[in-house]
């Protein structure tokens, strides 16, 4: 089974309450606090969210600009019967300036020209969870024209080369897919996040350490604020603190869908290049590394890149497998001061520290799933007529016919 990436639901504390709106940590650590998305007069951008659902009445979203698909297994997109898709879907697009709550990355998804459609993966405990529901709901996400897919799921240890190839497959498409790198506090590498296609993200404090329990081996890209998240709940006007690389991840896929919002004409490789060049480097490693990978994205430095080169000047400094492991250590460089970190494209500001709690998440059985038929042999002849392992994988199962 794939598990949610979240490690404390704070439920030795009661839920907030909270009229005034805040604004998170997150929001200013990325530096999205002063970004909005463009207007109507652009070409619209769609950011997926594969998850638990929604609670969508919730006073803090906004009343337009939300959509979904529900799932055959997993059940209604509107519906949340768990809480963690409601948590991560106000990480993202809750409501700025109504004095109330908090604020989303994207927080005027009403008069911007983003959609946050939303598929479900996992219903209720013991309903859907299976990879093949995962896959289901993303491939609703690339139906529906998704620039930014953002998977706050995992299965530790379950990689396939089906799956990968989809993944890759979807990058070259032009579909970003932010992944959460998981919470068992090893070296060992979580799927869908670690497979090269997709962009899998670490959680950090308040204070740029990392927290206790997040996944950390070369596949990890960037890192985001996911100790102590503070988002809406499955009641109104109800908050709660959640903490997990689920909740790094959507700061992320948040900031990515700022910049495809303005230059939708990029492609998912120039707006993964403009996120790693734009990263406040964190740890004593300078450059990208295992822990952090490039660091926490900055979307006002971000935003400002690609104004000045535009889609087709973005230095590509990574290569297609994603993370550390092919990189030059030292593309980016750090103004080491113990206050403040300098990267390529701008001076930025550390933060309060946290005291961090998080506790053990087991990681889950292996899951072996072959219920994705686009890469039966007979049909998707580009990839698998040429490709041996691939074909004889398959048919290895007794599934389909090598051609």
């Amino acid at each position: 089974m794939t598990t949610l990436n979240e490690t404390d639901t704070n439920s030795s504390e009661p839920s907030l309450i909270q009229l005034d709106e805040l604004v998170p940590y997150g929001l200013k650590s990325v530096r999205a606090d002063n970004v909005f998305p463009a207007n109507r007069t652009l070409p619209p951008v769609t950011l997926c969210v594969v998850d638990t659902g929604i609670f969508l009445s919730h006073n803090d979203f906004p009343t337009v600009g939300i959509t979904g698909d529900d799932s055959p297994t997993a059940g209604p997109w509107n519906v949340d019967d768990i809480g963690h898709g409601t948590h991560v879907a106000g990480i993202l697009v809750a409501q700025g300036g109504n004095g109330m709550g908090t604020r989303g990355i994207i927080n005027d998804l009403g008069n911007s020209n983003i959609n946050l459609h939303i598929t479900r993966s996992h219903g209720p405990p013991g309903v859907g969870g299976r990879m093949s529901d995962v896959l289901s709901a993303v491939t609703q996400c690339r139906q529906k024209g998704a620039k930014v897919i953002n998977l706050s799921v995992g299965c530790n240890g379950c990689y396939s080369i089906i799956h990968e190839m989809l993944f890759s497959e979807l990058y070259d498409e032009g579909i970003l897919v932010v992944s959460a790198a998981g919470n068992n506090g090893s070296s060992s590498k979580s799927y869908p996040a670690s497979y090269g296609g997709v962009v899998s993200v670490a959680s950090v404090t308040y204070m740029d350490t990392l927290s206790d329990r997040t996944q950390i081996n070369d596949q990890v890209e960037l890192a985001a604020p996911g100790s102590g998240v503070y988002s809406t709940g499955v009641v109104q006007d109800n908050y709660i603190t959640k903490s997990g690389t689920s909740m790094a991840s959507p700061h992320v896929a948040g900031v990515a869908t700022l910049l495809f919002s303005h230059y939708p004409e990029c492609s998912a490789n120039e707006i993964r290049n403009v996120l790693a060049k734009s990263a406040r480097d964190l740890g004593e490693v300078v450059g990208c590394d295992e822990n952090f990978g490039f660091g926490v994205p900055q979307a006002d430095f971000a935003l400002d890149y690609l104004g000045r080169v535009g889609c087709r000047g973005v230095e590509l400094i990574l290569g297609d497998r994603g993370g550390c492991d092919v990189l030059d250590k030292n593309v980016i460089t750090r103004q080491s001061s113990g206050v403040s970190e300098k990267n390529e494209i701008g001076q930025v500001e550390s933060f309060p520290e946290e005291n961090e709690t998080d506790p053990v998440e087991k990681p889950k059985n292996k899951l072996i799933d072959t219920s994705v038929d686009r890469f039966r042999c007979g049909e998707k002849r580009d990839i698998c007529t040429h490709d041996v392992q691939c074909c004889k994988f398959k048919c290895d199962l007794k599934e389909f016919q090598c051609i």
